[in-house]
């Protein structure tokens, strides 16, 4: 599953906050204690409550009005199926705990007015408004069969087995016209005997928030040492095992008790009246097993310098990017890292953001960090860059392109265009990295016809769509600088990109305005490129799909066995793969010369 935003009420300085999460990495940007660490407090709370616990000292100071405190998070990509009681497989969508988004979303309340303040569990749903089934969930399973006696007996006869609840409910509902829908709390501790929320508990991301300034008291080798992390990970990757034996156990201890009621039975009927199996509590797996990465000495990571903390902390994202994408199979991972360039080398700072970046790419992880650093910002895609202020005690998240100026102004990042006189625009990030690697590649071939534009300080390639902070920066820069420029279009999109060709040919600081001659950038990128460096990474003999100039690359690869999040194939073709490359491979696969012949007008106006 992928959190899609997470909704804070009442907690700290936010009084009712929406923020919404990247797919990939979201970055909070804004001025000393504005709230950006409350924003993964929040979400640490939601899932874990360890290295963070909320306490009444949470609650919003001007919270007059109610001390209860909630967050609220909501997700994509659920589950097709769930098991809710019985072994019986249902989805939550035909259980109507959806939202009106088709989402998931958990809504955690907690009452502070109490010492101790435990969270009530809701599920925030798109519900039937009908009255008849408005309580349908919380019905037991002798009530379930009593409401489905009433009805008529063609739709008793549809429930074939009348163990499990769930095709109780189904029956049940179809009984009633469901037209009109409201959205409601449903508490999911009342829902199947309590078994609903363990249920989908397993099947939510897992969350690990690493912050920038702890002490170093005992319990940090736990909650701080990634390997925490790690342990939670497999665990997640064997959860269906780890089901299987929670069940046998349940069933065995469940049979000895029931019999033991049945015999008490037999000697003392009042004292057994009553008396029914209760399954009190799942097991905590993750409190089974203990890792910590200590040296020669014994000593813990915790007792260590931050800065090696830090190190360590880099590298364990650094060996999460190295991993292939088919060790990845938990539910999700949510990595949220406060501050990324604390007590780092700048070479180490890019080191790190560059890791959290190909991990975002992941197709099952996302990621959170905190920045005051330019030099980490610039490196964000500015897509996830959420802009945090506070003025009259509201504290406010922001992302349109008004929020990205102030951002880029908060953290000190400007454009650096200094020797700049022609730019190529390009549709998006990912277009940037192939002329990078083409370019270089024909500059070896031919350096008198074509320039290795890595190399010319004079040439910006700026994406103008997607893209990091820093790119953004520039494009916003260059607008007002009315330099002669190149513009390339996919030809995707034949109809919307001929008309923006057109536009832009009446512009006199544009030199050449252009659409592909094949679908897309990636269709230019030689299969035997393709083939070589994916036969590699995935350890086994790769053969791509027959290509033409109008196939979809991205999509033939996903069917063919590759398993990667599109952005991050679109990288992966671009610059890894593209590099790759020979000359006569490319030159090959331009059939009509387009592309080369595009990167030699360059070279002259370059030049």
């Amino acid at each position: 599953m992928h959190l899609v935003s997470v909704t804070i009420h009442n907690f700290r300085g936010y009084k009712n906050t929406k923020i919404n999460i990247d797919d990939q990495l979201t970055t909070l940007i804004g001025k000393n204690d504005v709230g950006k660490s409350t924003i993964v407090d929040a979400l640490e709370i939601f899932f874990n409550n360890t290295v963070v616990k909320l306490d009444t000292n949470d609650l919003n100071i001007y919270a007059t009005d109610s001390k209860l405190v909630s967050i609220s998070c909501e997700f994509s990509d659920i589950p097709e199926s769930i098991i809710i009681d019985s072994n019986q497989q249902t989805n939550l969508k035909d259980e109507y705990l959806v939202n009106a988004n088709g989402n998931l979303e958990i809504k955690k309340v907690y009452d502070c007015s109490k010492k101790t303040p435990k969270p009530q569990i809701f599920a925030v749903v798109h519900y039937p408004d009908n009255p008849e089934i408005a309580d349908l969930l919380y019905l037991t399973h002798s009530k379930l069969l009593t409401a489905l006696k009433k009805l008529p007996p063609a739709i008793q006869e549809t429930v074939t087995s009348r163990v499990a609840n769930a095709p109780i409910r189904q029956a049940i509902r179809s009984a009633y016209n469901i037209t009109n829908f409201l959205t409601k709390d449903i508490d999911l501790q009342k829902v199947d005997g309590k078994t609903l929320w363990d249920k989908i508990e397993t099947c939510l991301p897992i969350y690990a928030l690493f912050q920038s300034d702890r002490p170093s008291n005992d319990s940090d080798a736990e909650v701080q040492d990634p390997m925490n992390t790690a342990i939670q990970e497999s665990l997640s990757n064997a959860a269906q095992q780890l089901q299987v034996i929670q069940q046998q156990v349940i069933q065995e201890v469940t049979a000895v008790a029931e019999m033991t009621i049945s015999k008490l039975k037999e000697m003392d009927p009042e004292i057994a009246k009553g008396l029914e199996p209760q399954y009190q509590e799942s097991p905590k797996w993750n409190k089974l097993f203990k890792f910590v990465i200590a040296d020669e000495k014994g000593i813990p990571l915790n007792k260590r310098g931050s800065g090696v903390r830090r190190l360590v902390l880099l590298n364990f994202f650094r060996a999460k990017v190295s991993m292939t994408s088919d060790k990845l199979k938990t539910n999700g991972l949510i990595y949220a890292v406060e501050e990324p360039e604390t007590a780092q080398h700048p070479d180490n700072q890019r080191k790190i953001m560059q890791a959290l970046l190909e991990l975002g790419q992941r197709g099952n992880c996302q990621i959170i960090i905190t920045t005051h650093l330019a030099e980490t910002a610039k490196m964000a895609p500015k897509s996830g860059v959420r802009l945090i202020t506070r003025q009259d005690n509201v504290t406010k998240v922001s992302d349109n392109d008004t929020a990205l100026k102030i951002a880029a102004k908060e953290v000190g990042l400007i454009a650096n265009i200094t020797d700049t006189n022609i730019v190529l625009y390009v549709e998006g990030p990912s277009d940037v990295l192939f002329f990078n690697s083409v370019s270089k590649i024909l500059n070896q071939f031919d350096s008198t016809k074509y320039s290795d534009f890595t190399k010319s300080k004079n040439l910006l390639i700026v994406p103008m769509g997607g893209g990091t902070m820093k790119q953004w920066v520039n494009y916003k820069y260059l607008e007002t600088l009315q330099l002669p420029s190149f513009y390339l279009f996919d030809k995707d999109l034949d109809a919307q990109h001929q008309r923006e060709v057109d536009e832009l040919k009446t512009d006199p600081q544009c030199l050449y305005a252009f659409l592909t001659d094949k679908r897309e950038i990636e269709n230019y990128i030689a299969p035997a490129a393709i083939e070589r460096y994916f036969s590699k990474l995935l350890k086994s003999e790769f053969s791509m799909p027959e290509l033409n100039s109008e196939s979809d690359v991205t999509n033939l690869l996903k069917k063919a066995g590759v398993n990667q999040r599109q952005s991050y194939l679109k990288e992966t073709l671009n610059s890894k793969v593209a590099a790759q490359m020979t000359a006569d491979e490319f030159l090959s696969n331009d059939t009509t010369g387009f592309m080369a012949e595009f990167i030699a007008k360059i070279t002259k106006e370059i030049s």
